[in-house]
């Protein structure tokens, strides 16, 4: 397996990260959701309703369980437990658990990213804190399904505020060269990841795991609400989905999404558009 360049920024154009797990049978009792809140994720003061999820994406794909089953008594809501920041989030559902980090900067602004392997063990510290409280009353749910999910915005200006050509963003499109980021200009595909020896569990047998990379790029815009002006943007935005049968492998599918992620990223953008971001 090649090595996956490092990708090292003091200025990240990451605006949401999020490790999110479908479950079989429901991993939370939104019932008791206030004494679950309250004994378990003292870390996110801060609670919200939110509707409901149907579940992760491409999940047809993998045969996954929805969120919402048709035997359910009504849709479940959502509860947003939120750190006192903004930026750390949980989102529980009845089948569904999502750990998410999001930008509270403008695009423009410098952000503290705390990196993959520090969102990553705070998510499985909440799940595993999810597990046990379900297992208090009997076995505890098993994963059917997962996606890690990357979004980021490029800023399609130099620092010296000339516009980018999206053939000096995005790499190995010479077709793009000339040209300007149009708004609504929109390219989006999946392509299945070699399974590379993680192995998905079946009952007592073990078979590869396929999980799917979805990729999406999309020219919009925001407002510099300093200077009252329109800024072109370039949001890519990836998304590992694929089966997971056990907990505890549910840990190496991440990581090994994440790999990936990181090397489809690299792989899209310029040397020059990294420099603009101060890349090591």
């Amino acid at each position: 397996m090649p090595t996956i360049p490092s990708l090292k920024i003091r200025s990240s154009p990451l605006v949401e990260v999020a490790l999110t797990v479908v479950t079989d049978e429901p991993i939370v009792d939104l019932l008791g959701i206030g004494n679950l809140h309250k004994a378990e994720f003292p870390q996110y003061p801060e609670i919200e309703r939110r509707a409901p999820v149907a579940g992760i994406d491409n999940s047809e794909i993998f045969n996954i369980p929805p969120a919402i089953r048709d035997t359910d008594l009504g849709a479940a809501p959502r509860y947003w437990l939120i750190a006192s920041d903004g930026r750390d989030l949980l989102q529980l559902q009845e089948r569904f658990v999502s750990r998410n980090w999001r930008r509270q900067a403008s695009p423009l602004e410098p952000v503290d990213y705390p990196g993959y392997d520090n969102i990553s063990a705070s998510a499985f510290e909440d799940f595993a804190a999810l597990v046990r409280n379900a297992g208090g009353a009997g076995q505890a749910p098993e994963p059917v399904g997962f996606q890690l999910l990357y979004d980021n915005v490029v800023v399609m200006r130099r620092r010296n505020g000339e516009p980018f050509k999206l053939g000096d963003v995005l790499a190995n499109w010479n077709t793009l060269s000339g040209t300007r980021p149009n708004i609504g200009w929109h390219l989006q595909w999946g392509e299945p990841l070699p399974p590379e020896g993680v192995m998905l569990q079946v009952g007592d047998t073990f078979q590869p795991n396929i999980p799917v990379l979805n990729t999406s790029m999309m020219v919009g815009s925001f407002i510099d609400e300093g200077k009252v002006e329109t800024i072109p943007v370039l949001r890519i935005t990836l998304t590992v989905t694929g089966q997971a049968h056990s907990w505890d492998q549910l840990r190496e599918f991440f990581d090994a999404a994440h790999g990936k992620v990181r090397e489809k990223f690299i792989s899209l953008l310029t040397e020059e558009i990294r420099s603009e971001w101060d890349a090591a």
